[in-house]
This record gives structure tokens, sequence and C-alpha cells, in this order.
């Protein structure tokens, strides 16, 4: 993905095509990638450097984790589109 998209382009190119995947919308998919540190307090900070939704580009955010043997979880607080308190959670688990 371009990283210089524009908000309103990117939603003007959603209705021109008439799609509705857009996880802002429908809470669907959500990508994203950047840097991260860990905190001794448990939490990782990340800074996204590239994000699905242009409106998501240069935020940083700070996730509670934990680790639990080969588990990693991370957890974000946050409200459904209806207003909703609603816990994300990421999970990783270690194969080999």
């Amino acid at each position: 993905m371009r990283r210089d998209r524009k908000i309103a382009q990117a939603d003007a190119e959603r209705r021109a095509t008439g799609s509705t995947n857009n996880s802002g919308a429908i809470n669907g998919y959500d990508a994203y990638f950047g840097r991260y540190s860990v905190d001794t307090d448990g939490t990782v900070t990340q800074k996204l450097l590239g994000a699905l939704s242009p409106a998501d580009v240069g935020k940083v955010v700070t996730r509670q984790f934990q680790i639990n043997g080969a588990e990693l979880v991370i957890a974000l607080e946050t409200t459904s589109v209806g207003g909703e308190p609603v816990t994300r959670t990421l999970r990783w688990r270690r194969l080999a």
C-alpha cells in the first residue's frame, strides 16, 4: 500500500467501487505494520508506519501484554461501533 494515501481519496475509491470492505464501518479485516517497543510495565507500544486505514498511519498505540509459556497475548480495550466496551485480543502461540 502507498503510505501517502489520503483519507478522502480512500473513501472516494471505496464508494466508486461499491466496496463494503471497510474495517472502520463493519468491524472487519484490519492490518498495519510499524515499529514497536516493549516496556517493563507490561505494555507494548507500536508506531504505525502503514495501515489498511489511511487514518491509522502515524498513530501510536499502547497495549497490555502477557507471556504465558509459549503464548503471547496482547489486549486492547476499545468500544464497538454501537459504543459498547470491547476487548480486542491478539494471541500468538509458538509452535516449535
